[in-house]
C-alpha cells in the first residue's frame, strides 16, 4: 500500500499527466489547422523532423497507421509538396519518405520557440534526472502504444449521449413544444 504522500504524488502525476497531453492536443490541433494540414498528417511530420527520412512501412509502426492509409497521407503530403520520396542510399529498392525544405520552413515560426525553450528547460535538469524523464517518456511511449492499439481493435463505436432538444414556441397563436 502506497503511503498517504506516494498516493498524493501518484495521483498528481497522473492530473499532470493528462493536463499535458490536452495541452499537447489543443497545440497540435492548432498548429495543424495553421499549416492547413489535418492532426495526422501533422504527428506523422513531426516524426519525419525528429527521426529523419523514414520509409512508409516504418511510419506505419512509428505511427500505428495502416501501410495504406500511410501511403494515401504520403501522396497527399508529397501532391502539395510538404514531403519527398527519395531513394534509399544504404538500399536503392527502398523508398524513404522526408519532410521537403519549404515545409520546414513553414513550420518553424510554430517550432523554433518550442524547440528554444524545451531545450533550455532540459539543460537545467541533472543527468540523472534526465535519465529518469527518458526512462519515463519511453515507458510511457510503449504504454500509449500499447492503449492505442487496444482502442482501436475494438469492434464498435460506443456512442455517448446525444443532445436533447426541448423547444417551447408559439406558432400562430399555438404553444408547441418538440422534444426529441
Amino acid at each position: 500500500m502506497a503511503s498517504g504522500r506516494r498516493a498524493q504524488l501518484i495521483q498528481d502525476i497522473i492530473v499532470a499527466i493528462q493536463d499535458e497531453q490536452t495541452q499537447n492536443a489543443f497545440l497540435s490541433n492548432a498548429i495543424a489547422e495553421r499549416l492547413g494540414v489535418t492532426s495526422t498528417e501533422l504527428e506523422v511530420l513531426g516524426t519525419l523532423v525528429a527521426r529523419g527520412a523514414l520509409s512508409a512501412g516504418d511510419l506505419a509502426r512509428r505511427t500505428g497507421l495502416t501501410s495504406g492509409a500511410v501511403t494515401r497521407l504520403i501522396d497527399r503530403l508529397a501532391e502539395r509538396g510538404i514531403v519527398r520520396r527519395r531513394a534509399d542510399p544504404a538500399d536503392r529498392r527502398r523508398v524513404l519518405v522526408e519532410i521537403t525544405p519549404a515545409a520546414l520552413r513553414a513550420s518553424e515560426p510554430f517550432y523554433q520557440p518550442i524547440a528554444r525553450e524545451g531545450t533550455a528547460l532540459l539543460e537545467e535538469r541533472t543527468e540523472k534526472e534526465l535519465e529518469v524523464i527518458l526512462e519515463y517518456l519511453r515507458i510511457n511511449y510503449e504504454f500509449t502504444k500499447r492503449h492505442t492499439e487496444r482502442v482501436e481493435a475494438m469492434p464498435d463505436r460506443v456512442q455517448l449521449p446525444k443532445r436533447r432538444v426541448n423547444i417551447k414556441a408559439n406558432v400562430l397563436g399555438q404553444k408547441v413544444r418538440i422534444r426529441f
